[in-house]
């Protein structure tokens, strides 16, 4: 059973970045999406294939983020692009993710569980002051918000049975910021919620 949990968190984690990704596409715009989500993403994606691959061992843990920071990767080149950004986007999730990499190495998986969540519920927290803030958010995928909080849910599930403590904190954290940005996307699309932008109403 834990086996079988394991993949199903794999699977729907490998196809956790594909929504946005075909919905940033489709809309050709990266209108309310955050640029600082996707660079963490891939930094933690990043340190997560080192950790699955090299330290537990584990290919449920490796292979989807694997493809996420493949995915995370192709996404920061369209943002880059779409906005006229220079090659230095690529800096922070290259750094960061070494970074990661050292304190696994080095701390331990409790460390590394700490330090992961740092970029993820930074990034998620950025996509959710994009979603709040954000006077158009047509290029932000509710198919990958809402698959955001299932992906977690399964990760803190498999965590918690598995003994993964690194996973269990990173999921906990991770999880509660993308389940308020889904909700908060959600009021915003039923037009219960209106734009916040910084120094101006809507």
């Amino acid at each position: 059973m834990l086996t079988v949990l394991g993949w199903v968190a794999a699977a729907c984690g490998s196809a956790l970045s594909l929504p946005q990704l075909v919905r940033i596409l489709r809309a050709k715009t990266s209108a309310g999406l955050s640029l600082l989500l996707w660079q963490l993403l891939m930094a933690a994606s990043i340190g997560w294939t080192h950790h699955g691959l090299l330290v537990t061992h584990r290919p449920n843990i490796w292979l989807p983020n694997l493809a996420t920071a493949i995915t995370s990767a192709l996404l920061v080149r369209f943002l880059a692009k779409d906005r006229g950004l220079r090659s230095t986007v690529w800096i922070l999730p290259l750094v960061l993710s070494g970074v990661l990499i050292g304190i696994d190495l080095t701390f331990g998986a409790l460390a590394y569980g700490i330090a992961t969540s740092i970029p993820q519920v930074i990034g998620a927290a950025a996509q959710l002051l994009d979603v709040i803030r954000s006077i158009d958010i047509a290029g932000v995928s509710v198919v990958f918000l809402g698959f955001s909080v299932v992906v977690q849910a399964l990760w803190l599930i498999w965590g918690a049975l598995a003994g993964e403590v690194s996973v269990v904190v990173s999921a906990t954290c991770n999880g509660a910021v993308v389940l308020v940005t889904y909700l908060w996307y959600l009021l915003r699309r039923a037009g219960l919620l209106r734009a916040m932008p910084l120094g101006g109403t809507v």
